[in-house]
């Protein structure tokens, strides 16, 4: 008898291989960049909407450049 790690009627969740990070890159996505500075999805999506974090579109992906991060990071530092 074949043993179901989920249950039958519920679709199986995909999970996505999780790595660190690239410490030369010169932009992020979402989830690494949220990662990086030890925030939220969430967290970081409402300082891109208040115009806090730059980012962009790339071929469908929303990725932060590493200087964007690196300037909001300045800029806390001051406060």
């Amino acid at each position: 008898m074949e043993q179901h790690s989920h249950a039958p009627d519920q679709p199986r969740k995909r999970h996505k291989r999780e790595r660190p990070p690239h410490p030369d890159a010169l932009a992020y996505g979402v989830d690494e960049a949220a990662h990086v500075l030890g925030i939220s999805r969430r967290s970081l999506y409402e300082l891109i909407a208040s115009g806090r974090l730059k980012s962009t579109k790339l071929c469908g992906r929303r990725i932060v450049p590493r200087a964007s991060l690196e300037r909001l990071l300045e800029e806390a530092a001051k406060a």
